[in-house]
């Protein structure tokens, strides 16, 4: 029995080390993946080199999952109830076109949900959190290495028309801007908890200006949003430390009126400044908050509320169907996507799923030792409404396996002497 459980043991460990090896490579696949797209390269295989790997990934995840047979059944529980519209389109119209292409995208949810199970999993047997961290410190250096990439004349624009922003050799560039976002927040966390401030302070100008260079308003703001609230802990009114207290009204006084009063300076000096002042004067300003994604989602109710039957409403009609029906595409709001894919079954288990790690990280945040716990916490909320004004958040391929870590750090706990 001895032996069986010690190479149980040695098998869930050479799984760890293959993760983490898949994870490194998760970024430099992602970059080749999108200088191929960009340059029209067609490869003979039946889906992109990206979407291959990324099998490959979640097929591990999903077999080191067989080592924790209750994790197991909960992701292929979540997996049947958002395959399940799919299925039932199949029944309804004997079409097999969408088969396929659904499980593509359903399977960047559930990278997502099996990265925090992984995660999770990792730092409750206190795993030397270090190698985590390592895969992060390099995932940030290929990304911001990839957007600066316009400064010696390589990679492509964020937006095609005007040419303005770059997004280096991704192919998505929405999903790079959520990306900069989580990995400068972990990171930002991580050199804060270890008192590295200045360090903190370089890493956030550094992710602040790879955002101004991307020229999204989601990075952006998002760099800004954790730039400014990393440094703030939970305040403990018994003990009021007033040293404390004082930095951090200075830094929100005197610190953060000069840093945006910089980005503005740098937005009127750049490019998207034109694209800003185009639409901000041809639109009203929820549209223009919105990038029409409110247009879109106004027309679509219609459609929602002619094309769709009341079972319909309820399971979905799947990814493909749902991409189909509509002119633009999906509306690129996360919770309404899931809405009108997965229907209002999987509009609950989404927000279940959050609302289980908020309440998660608010326990654990009343546990010194959970260092990290407020931190989940804040990207819980964060990327949520981030969710709401860019479109393939929770779904990402490439934040996907991020989000996940990101959720999980709550469970980090001081390492052990023989971690």
């Amino acid at each position: 029995m001895s032996v069986s459980i010690k190479n149980k043991s040695q098998i869930s460990y050479i799984l760890d080390f293959i993760l983490c090896i898949l994870f490194f490579g998760l970024l430099p696949i992602d970059t080749l993946n999108g200088y191929l797209l960009n340059n029209s390269i067609v490869i003979p295989l039946p889906f992109s080199i990206a979407q291959i790997y990324k099998i490959i990934l979640l097929g591990f995840l999903i077999l080191k999952l067989c080592f924790r047979p209750k994790l197991l059944i909960y992701a292929l529980a979540i997996l049947i109830i958002l395959f399940l519209p799919t299925i039932f389109q199949f029944f309804k119209t004997q079409e097999t076109w969408h088969i396929s292409l659904d499980l593509i995208k359903i399977s960047r949810y559930l990278i997502t949900i099996t990265s925090f199970y992984f995660f999770s999993n990792y730092f409750q047997n206190n795993r030397a959190e270090v190698f985590i961290f390592s895969i992060v410190y390099f995932s940030y250096f290929i990304v911001v290495a990839n957007i600066l990439l316009v400064y010696i004349g390589h990679g492509y624009p964020m937006y095609e028309i005007g040419e303005i922003g770059s997004k280096g050799f991704f192919y998505a560039g929405n999903e790079a801007s959520v990306l900069l976002v989580i990995l400068s927040a972990i990171i930002g966390k991580h050199l804060w908890k270890k008192r590295k401030k200045v360090v903190y302070f370089l890493l956030g100008f550094l992710s602040l200006f790879t955002a101004l260079t991307l020229s999204s308003k989601t990075s952006m703001l998002g760099v800004l949003v954790v730039l400014i609230l990393i440094p703030i802990r939970k305040p403990n009114f018994e003990k009021i430390n007033f040293r404390s207290l004082f930095q951090y009204s200075f830094f929100l006084v005197a610190i953060v009126p000069i840093l945006i009063y910089q980005v503005w300076l740098y937005i009127r000096s750049a490019d998207i400044y034109n694209r800003f002042s185009y639409y901000w004067a041809e639109l009203d300003i929820m549209t223009f908050i919105f990038s029409s994604r409110n247009t879109y989602l106004s027309h679509f109710i219609e459609v929602y509320k002619n094309d769709y039957s009341f079972l319909d409403k309820i399971i979905g009609i799947g990814e493909s169907r749902y991409e189909s029906l509509s002119i633009m595409g999906i509306i690129e709001i996360d919770i309404i996507d899931i809405l009108f894919a997965q229907g209002v079954i999987g509009a609950l288990l989404f927000l279940f799923l959050l609302l289980f790690i908020l309440m998660q990280a608010n326990r654990f945040s009343n546990f010194s030792q959970y260092k990290y716990s407020n931190f989940t916490f804040l990207m819980c909320i964060l990327l949520f409404f981030i969710s709401c004004f860019t479109g393939h958040t929770f779904n990402s391929g490439m934040a996907g396996p991020f989000i996940g870590l990101a959720f999980a750090m709550m469970y980090i706990k001081p390492e052990q002497p023989n971690s």
